[in-house]
């Protein structure tokens, strides 16, 4: 051990030494850095391309849009206060809306949209509510007007909070549209960009926050109404909405 440390003391008295010497001492230390140490090169290449496009062009694409059913509500309620229906599950059925104008629709009440383009853009998605109506067995067409949508969506899995997208939730009259969800872009003080919504971002269907509500109408009728709600994805993040 008292040898170990004598080599150790020896070494740095050396050192010492070597600072306060001449120059050349450091010449030649360099040429010998430069000619026991060589710097190379690791690289890789991300492509942005999908499991159906081999030429390099990823995809933003609107995978899961949800039905809606809500709770069911009576003629007397409606004619002379109105209704608020709470949101019941996704399951609905075949009308003037399901199988006909509305065919995408899914019933696990989940919102998917997935972006693999990797250009850093953004995107946003924007719902609009159709008219309520309803046919009978002569097809004679029955409308309803001042109904309100109001939508609320959550992160439906932690896993697949890539670059989170902040969940929102909107008030929809029929006829009108709103934006519901808008992946920013971010440029950082160095230049590069962040953007939001990179790959595969779920969202569920809030149900607690999720309702209908129906004025009052003397004239209701008794059948079941449908309207088309339409999903709308667009391809960079709305900088309008952004405060």
């Amino acid at each position: 051990m008292k040898n170990i440390l004598k080599g150790l003391t020896v070494s740095s008295v050396a050192l010492l030494a070597l600072v306060g010497g001449s120059s050349s001492v450091f010449a030649a230390d360099d040429a010998a850095t430069n000619d026991n140490q060589k710097v190379s090169t690791a690289e890789f290449e991300v492509t942005a391309k999908d499991d159906n496009n081999n030429n390099g062009n990823g995809k933003l694409t609107l995978d899961k849009v949800p039905d809606l059913k809500f709770a069911g509500t009576s003629v007397k309620d409606v004619a002379t206060t109105g209704a608020t229906l709470a949101l019941e599950s996704g399951k609905v059925s075949n009308g003037t809306s399901k199988g006909n104008t509305a065919t995408d629709g899914d019933e696990d009440l989940k919102l998917q949209v997935s972006d693999f383009r990797g250009d850093y853009s953004g995107w946003n998605l924007s719902v609009g509510l159709g008219n309520f109506s309803s046919s009978d067995k002569n097809d004679n067409l029955s409308r309803l007007s001042g109904v309100a949508l109001k939508l609320a969506v959550t992160n439906a899995d932690e896993a697949e909070k890539t670059n989170q997208v902040t969940p929102n939730s909107i008030t929809l009259n029929q006829g009108s549209s709103a934006l519901l969800l808008n992946a920013t872009v971010k440029t950082n003080v160095d230049g590069t960009k962040t953007s939001q919504g990179g790959g595969k971002n779920v969202f569920a269907v809030d149900t607690k926050n999720t309702e209908l509500e129906i004025p009052k109408d003397p004239n209701i009728k008794a059948t079941t109404y449908q309207a088309d709600i339409t999903w709308t994805l667009g391809n960079t993040f709305d900088a309008s909405a952004v405060k």
